[in-house]
């Protein structure tokens, strides 16, 4: 693999934004869309290396825009980024996490799909205006182990507990 000091860090800055403008969307839409900060995707764009490697964040924005997983690597290396089949003469309105539903917001489409799964909880509210049905899906760190998955998922449920979120009752 290579080392972060020989990767061309301001290349996939370069094509990260170019790719954004080719879907016409403007720099400080792209957090929202992705679930970020816009002081991240404005270090991205400028090159700012990342010792670690290609973070959560730089494969979501890959993602959105249709790239390939292997892209960001090639790109890195002084190749070009290689779009999905299912993404070619993809726009921004039409972006869409692959196996999330479509008619949610992009960010928390990744959300339901970012991590392995730790739980899910669908609950029936009732209004005066009929039923909700809301659903939570807690999800973990994508490298964690299952000892540390574990700890996750009882923690979790504690602190759902003490928020009233969960109850013995759900639907």
């Amino acid at each position: 693999m290579m080392g972060t000091m020989e990767r061309d860090w301001a290349r996939l800055g370069r094509a990260f934004a170019d790719g954004r403008k080719l879907r016409h969307v403007k720099q400080d839409e792209v957090p929202d869309l992705i679930g970020s900060s816009r002081a991240v995707i404005q270090k991205i764009e400028q090159g700012t290396a990342y010792k670690r490697g290609p973070a959560a964040v730089h494969r979501r924005y890959a993602d959105w825009l249709g790239w390939t997983n292997d892209s960001i690597d090639a790109v890195l290396a002084g190749g070009e980024p290689t779009m999905r089949d299912d993404a070619r003469g993809e726009t921004a309105q039409s972006a869409s996490v692959p196996g999330a539903p479509d008619d949610l917001p992009i960010a928390t489409q990744y959300a339901l799909r970012e991590g392995p799964l730790v739980e899910t909880k669908t609950y029936s509210v009732p209004t005066a205006g009929g039923t909700l049905t809301a659903t939570i899906v807690v999800r973990g760190e994508p490298e964690a182990s299952p000892e540390e998955m574990h700890r996750a998922l009882l923690e979790w449920r504690e602190r759902a507990r003490r928020l009233g979120h969960l109850d013995d009752r759900p639907e």
